[in-house]
């Protein structure tokens, strides 16, 4: 949570999270009842961890809300978690910024490869039109495009690029262009077909227009 937050949006988590010790968790006395709430918001606050290297679509509030395996437990977690991590320190999971996209209207695998997006937690603005003029404007040489050209918190995305990929290339930060996997690669992300897996190299384009393997997928 950055300084920004407004101060009321701060109290009514500590709110929410003094309603949820009263009625959901059981009474204990005196040290015993502090001590053990104590152990189990380091447990709530080790879950989200466990839970973001699990599923990737675990991303901070919307991961938890949005992820089909969401429980009960698993939002208290966060709801307690939340304003302890404030106050300690610890560290939570951010929003991921968005991403805006530019594809071909008819692209199927564009429509599937933004709701993969979506499903891993990022929020997708989608304009129909501009692949080839948002890859130009980015940088991006012509023998590394696809069928659509993403923009997010910086970078650019060509292709069929894995999540896991871009959110390592936001973790890390490189100076670079963005990441790319040229043409369309069956069985990439969006552009899956049965059973067919095939290898592909998912690319760091640099800024004087070279690239480098950032991860490979063997199929």
């Amino acid at each position: 949570m950055s300084d920004a937050t407004p101060a009321y949006g701060l109290w009514s988590l500590v709110i929410i999270n003094s309603l949820v010790f009263i009625i959901f968790l059981p009474r204990w006395d005196g040290d015993v009842r502090t001590s053990r709430r104590l152990i189990w918001l380091k447990r709530a606050s080790k879950q989200i961890s466990r839970m973001q290297e699990v599923d990737p679509r675990c991303t901070g509030v919307s991961g938890v809300m949005q992820g089909p395996t969401m429980k009960r437990r698993q939002l208290l977690a966060w709801l307690v978690a939340a304003p302890v991590g404030v106050s300690l320190g610890l560290p939570l999971a951010a929003a991921s910024p968005p991403v805006e996209v530019w594809k071909d209207p008819t692209c199927g695998c564009c429509k599937e490869w933004i709701a993969y997006l979506r499903n891993a937690g990022f929020t997708v603005t989608s304009h129909d039109s501009g692949n080839v003029a948002a890859r130009a404007k980015a940088g991006i040489a012509a023998q590394y495009g696809s069928c659509h050209t993403a923009l997010i918190d910086g970078y650019a995305i060509e292709g069929h690029v894995p999540v896991r990929e871009i959110q390592r290339l936001l973790k890390e930060r490189p100076a670079a262009i963005g990441l790319a996997v040229p043409g369309m690669v069956v069985g990439s992300p969006g552009m899956e077909q049965g059973s067919r897996v095939d290898p592909y190299t998912v690319l760091l384009l640099q800024r004087d227009g070279g690239s480098s393997s950032y991860a490979k997928y063997r199929g």
